[in-house]
């Protein structure tokens, strides 16, 4: 006869109730609620809280080794505090892996597709918890006392706006080359060339965007980088020219050298496209002639202006960027709400307004101060009364073909068709002024296009 099997001697579940189990499931689904709810209150109220560190933002889309070699060489140089926040386009090799596989030593969110230099920084600068925020291409190999060199630099005078360092295969006062025949000879020369000598720093009107150093206070006065340039091209000019617009200098310095890697070992091209611009920069760059219609003069006349009038001086001081703005707009965030902006307050408006109201990001709208709210029709009033008593809220073309908006009995240029359209200019009335009259107006800043933020946290 065949033995019976040995019944198993581990006690037989009980079954649970209908009641327990549903029991079970709301307290389990209570408990995902509030561990989420506690964990939002607990973003919500550090945000705003930042260390006394850099950010080194490093965006990125495949090229895992060169990640890796440039992550390992911070780790290995870097001895101030930091944090590293890697923001990955869509890879398709390991990069993912790899970030996964670190073990919280570095923070990361993986994109669903390829958004490109420009919006994968900005998702990183929004992310970033550091007083001062580096972007830094994953191509870009450290080099002892790259961050500190550069750091003294950017803190030496509250005038320096931006700092970058030298580098192989870049352009203009940042190239630099040194004789090395391995990455460790590379390592050695660059530790004799990054000593501390403030003669080694200059001026210039023009930054790479894979290594460059500023402070949060920065961000906060220009804003984010300008996604409308799709591509990444243009990018530094705009942004560099944005910064020296509030008076700020750019420096180059030498005290800090940095190794650029090719995309593969074989490859010789270097960064900033220097081998000619790729087709596809051609839509940035015709946004950038667009938004800036003539940016060498912009930037000679206005650029590192310490020679302005005190108040204008203030207004830059008080409100960065959004100095070049319209005194009186209306503007609305990522949020239904629109505002009305006078006399540096922003006013919830309550009531149908029948025009456009013109988009900027949450960072700019912070600039003004809150106010209390006011009905469509007061503040349709109130521009409308500003019209009638003085030079106000009038447009004028000079015989040259300056645009100029008149605004509390100033004359402010027009930087370009696309700054008199964002704004909606076109839509206010001719002011009827000789050009004697024109010419006798006092002048005030530019009217600039805000640039184009097309995500939020």
């Amino acid at each position: 006869m065949r033995r019976k099997k040995e019944q198993s001697r581990r006690p037989k579940r009980r079954p649970y109730a209908k009641g327990a189990i549903a029991s079970t499931k709301e307290k389990y689904r209570l408990g995902m609620a509030n561990g989420y709810k506690d964990g939002a209150k607990a973003g919500f109220d550090s945000y705003g809280n930042y260390f006394d560190g850099t950010s080194i933002i490093i965006p990125c889309c495949n090229e895992v080794e060169n990640l890796k070699r440039c992550i390992d060489s911070i780790m290995e140089h870097t001895e101030l505090p930091y944090e590293i926040i890697v923001v990955d386009n869509g890879s398709t090799d390991h990069t993912r892996s790899y970030l996964k596989g670190l073990d919280g030593q570095v923070r990361y969110i993986l994109l669903g597709s390829d958004a490109g230099f420009i919006m994968s920084a900005n998702r990183g600068l929004m992310m970033a918890k550091g007083t001062t925020l580096l972007l830094l291409s994953n191509r870009i190999i450290a080099t002892e006392y790259w961050l500190e060199n550069m750091l003294n630099c950017l803190n030496s005078d509250d005038s320096i706006g931006m700092v970058g360092p030298v580098s192989n295969g870049w352009q203009g006062n940042q190239l630099k080359e040194l004789r090395f025949e391995s990455l460790e000879d590379m390592q050695e020369e660059a530790r004799i060339n990054n000593v501390v000598d403030a003669r080694n720093r200059k001026k210039t009107e023009r930054l790479s965007k894979d290594c460059l150093l500023f402070s949060r206070e920065l961000l906060e006065k220009t804003g984010f980088l300008d996604e409308a340039l799709t591509h990444g091209a243009f990018c530094e000019e705009d942004y560099s020219l944005r910064v020296r617009l509030q008076g700020y200098s750019l420096l180059c310095t030498a005290e800090a050298y940095v190794h650029f890697a090719p995309a593969d070992l074989s490859s010789t091209e270097g960064a900033d496209g220097q081998n000619g611009l790729p087709e596809e920069s051609t839509p940035s760059m015709l946004y950038f002639m667009d938004k800036w219609s003539n940016p060498n003069r912009i930037s000679i006349q206005y650029g590192d202006n310490f020679s302005l009038p005190q108040e204008e001086l203030a207004l830059l001081a008080s409100l960065g960027e959004a100095a070049y703005y319209p005194r009186q707009a209306v503007v609305k965030g990522i949020g239904k709400t629109i505002y009305w902006i006078e006399d540096q307050i922003r006013r919830p408006l309550e009531g149908r307004w029948e025009r456009e109201a013109v988009r900027l990001s949450q960072l700019d709208l912070r600039r003004w101060t809150g106010g209390e709210a006011i009905s469509a029709k007061e503040a349709a009033d109130r521009l409308a009364a500003a019209q009638a008593e003085a030079l106000h809220g009038m447009i004028m073309r000079s015989s040259e073909g300056i645009l100029y908006y008149l605004e509390y009995g100033k004359k402010r240029e027009v930087a370009s068709q696309a700054a008199e359209e964002a704004w909606l200019l076109q839509m206010y009335p001719a002011a009827s002024l000789t050009e004697q009259q024109l010419k006798d107006l006092p002048s005030a800043l530019p009217i600039i296009a805000p640039y184009t933020l097309r995500q939020a946290l």
